[in-house]
């Protein structure tokens, strides 16, 4: 399966599912740099490695200030020296707001990554390397999200502003 074609089949998914939805849900863009690294070393690392995320949640139940709500989510990632990949993801979810706008939440989601190589792939036949086609690896995608934001004191929220900076992100 190509990848235009995995990704034509991801986004028709995930407007389906917005098609079922009784009351307007939430999208929310992500944009990233994917990076290897120990964990909580580094809040920035160069060379950039660009991951774009889209994706909606469902409420479970919320309080004044509690909400428990799971997510789904549907990305794209471009490593430049190993390889590029779609995935499909969801996440439960639980936010705490403070009266005064501090929002603390925490996640923990398993996901589907398909990747393809961005270098040339070789197989051997007859006892030479030639090249062959990629079709892809599956891997599993367990996540672990902190966050720390502000939300603006409003009667219907529509803007909130997130920092997830402990996420980690693993094939396996």
């Amino acid at each position: 399966m190509t990848m235009k074609r995995l990704i034509f089949i991801a986004i028709l998914a995930f407007l389906g599912l917005r098609g079922f939805a009784q009351k307007q849900l939430p999208i929310t863009v992500g944009i990233g740099n994917e990076a290897t690294a120990i964990p909580f070393t580094k809040i920035f690392s160069v060379p950039v490695h660009p991951t774009v995320q889209i994706g909606t949640d469902f409420t479970y139940g919320k309080r004044d200030h509690h909400r428990l709500f799971q997510t789904i989510n549907l990305g794209y990632i471009y490593h430049r020296h190993l390889y590029q990949g779609v995935y499909l993801s969801t996440e439960l979810g639980y936010d705490y707001v403070f009266s005064f706008g501090l929002k603390l939440k925490g996640l923990f989601g398993l996901g589907y990554l398909h990747s393809f190589s961005t270098q040339e792939e070789y197989q051997l036949k007859d006892g030479e390397y030639v090249n062959g086609k990629d079709f892809g690896n599956a891997r599993l995608m367990p996540s672990l999200s902190l966050g720390l934001g502000y939300q603006k004191q409003v009667e219907n929220p529509t803007c909130c502003a997130d920092t997830e900076q402990l996420r980690e992100r693993r094939g396996v």
